[in-house]
């Protein structure tokens, strides 16, 4: 597989599923496709076991963010404001990645 199909093949998991399960065999270029296409510091690897891992949004940006945007008149979190801002921005954060790993080199 290519750099451009590998990066539609994860661009094609990450809109359907949210994430994108992959082998640690082809980790050096699934990394090489993400520094490429400008989306490795949108994205974060979670080891799932020896062989796999699981490729994700990374969403500590979203958190932080969200958490400040959302603070009420009592300087608590609005759960409301703050899962409504969440959903968003992991929503934009999804299309980011995937429009950027959609184009072809």
């Amino acid at each position: 597989m290519n750099n451009d199909e590998l990066a539609k093949a994860i661009a094609q998991a990450i809109r359907i599923c949210g994430f994108y399960i992959g082998t640690y065999s082809h980790l050096s270029a699934i990394r090489k496709v993400l520094i490429d296409y400008g989306v490795a510091h949108l994205m974060q690897l979670i080891p799932i076991s020896k062989q796999y891992f699981v490729l994700e949004p990374n969403t500590k940006q979203c958190n932080l963010d969200c958490k400040a945007n959302c603070i009420d008149r009592r300087g608590e979190v609005s759960n409301e404001c703050y899962y409504k801002c969440l959903d968003q921005c992991i929503k934009q954060r999804i299309e980011t990645i995937v429009k950027r790993l959609s184009k072809v080199r």
